[in-house]
């Protein structure tokens, strides 16, 4: 089986706060705090807890350096760049 490549790289980081449904503030594994665009603008209630693991994506050219693409559930990811699910289907 093929691996299918979506992102040239990722990081994970933590959920500190949702100020807005387009933006995330989160943690990375360093301490820095990073704000992140949301791609997925649905309620998201039972991932926005604190520490909750998210994986962001650096972007180029864009209001925010980053962009939230995937996260845990239930020991499962949960992919949620709505825009990039399009283009693989």
């Amino acid at each position: 089986m093929n691996l299918l490549k979506l992102y040239n790289t990722y990081e994970e980081a933590y959920f500190l706060e949702r100020p807005n449904r387009f933006v995330m503030m989160l943690q990375t594994k360093t301490g820095s705090i990073i704000h992140a665009h949301v791609p997925n603008t649905g309620r998201m209630e039972e991932f926005c807890l604190p520490q909750h693991p998210f994986f962001v994506s650096p972007q180029k050219q864009r209001k925010f350096p980053f962009k939230v693409v995937a996260t845990m559930y239930q020991n499962n990811f949960v992919f949620l760049d709505t825009v990039k699910v399009n283009e693989v289907f």
